[in-house]
């Protein structure tokens, strides 16, 4: 449904963050985006999203390239940012309305859906905000704020979930809470987390993002999270010595930065 085909981009001067990705994302897969940090892994999503074109290469969605041209098209565009959406990183990028309901209300307020309210009440009671309705969406906790972006983008009802560090601003249990919700979501899911100890509770299969900006491994999670070269190669673990009375020995550490 959603490809991405031989994608690069590159900043106005040149420098590199992706290269030649290539992956295809199937109805109902639950996939875990990993890199070291500036890797591109926020660009890929992003590129995804039809945010940001890619500098060559193509995203297609459901055999429909998406592009400026494509999403010119009203229904096009209203089909694909229904179906494709995306969670930033940063609550505080996507929060601009003057009250909770207000924003989980303005995607389907704006795509003309209808029966705005009784969507808002419902997403708003599966992810524990309906108590914040009537609050100012910027006075909230990290963790809340999370959760109402994340009611923004269900209340569309998507088919492919995009996920940047979903989890940076969760405490462990609404973390846990987190992990739980998206396992029982229908929709595809793609990802990005620093956490590797969370890696296998959010996907099957794994991506991941090398420091050259190309697509190292597509395959499954467990085999990639046991394979300490692939994983040092990644610059996802770090070596270094441990000492134990008279005796030292090096060990493996992962970087688990949320």
């Amino acid at each position: 449904m959603l490809n991405a085909i031989e994608v690069s981009c590159r900043h106005p001067d040149g420098q590199e963050i992706l290269c030649a990705v290539d992956f295809r994302l199937g109805r109902g897969e639950k996939v875990v985006l990993l890199g070291a940090n500036g890797t591109g892994k926020s660009t890929l999503l992003k590129v995804l999203n039809g945010l940001l074109p890619p500098t060559t290469g193509t995203v297609s969605y459901d055999g429909r390239v998406v592009d400026r041209a494509a999403l010119r098209e009203a229904a096009f565009h209203q089909r694909f940012r229904r179906e494709v959406v995306l969670l930033f990183q940063n609550p505080d990028t996507m929060l601009f309305n003057p009250t909770v309901f207000d924003e989980i209300a303005f995607g389907p307020r704006q795509l003309r859906l209808d029966g705005v309210d009784g969507r808002v009440h419902h997403w708003a009671g599966e992810l524990g905000v309906a108590p914040l309705l009537d609050r100012t969406p910027f006075g909230l906790s990290g963790g809340e704020k999370q959760r109402v972006c994340l009611a923004a983008l269900l209340v569309l009802e998507p088919k492919f979930l995009l996920l940047d560090e979903p989890t940076a601003n969760m405490d462990p249990r609404s973390t846990g809470w987190l992990v739980d919700f998206l396992a029982d979501l229908n929709q595809t899911t793609l990802v990005t987390t620093h956490n590797l100890s969370l890696a296998a509770e959010l996907g099957d299969r794994c991506l991941v993002l090398g420091e050259d900006h190309r697509l190292v491994y597509d395959g499954p999670v467990q085999d990639f999270l046991s394979d300490h070269d692939r994983l040092a190669a990644a610059n996802l673990v770090h070596r270094h010595r441990h000492r134990h009375g008279d005796a030292e020995r090096g060990r493996f550490h992962t970087h688990d930065w949320d």
